[in-house]
């Protein structure tokens, strides 16, 4: 392994929910929101 990255599954919740076979939308929107946050968050210049 090179590289490590995030294993995002799409930029939509709908597409995210399929992809990982979540059926809770309350639970998939959780871990939709999360795994964003966190590329946001590893993008973000250090100060």
């Amino acid at each position: 392994m090179t590289d490590i990255g995030p294993g995002l599954k799409g930029p939509h919740l709908e597409t995210f929910m399929r992809i990982t076979g979540l059926q809770d939308r309350v639970l998939a929107a959780r871990y939709h929101r999360t795994s964003w946050d966190a590329v946001r968050c590893s993008h973000r210049p250090v100060q």
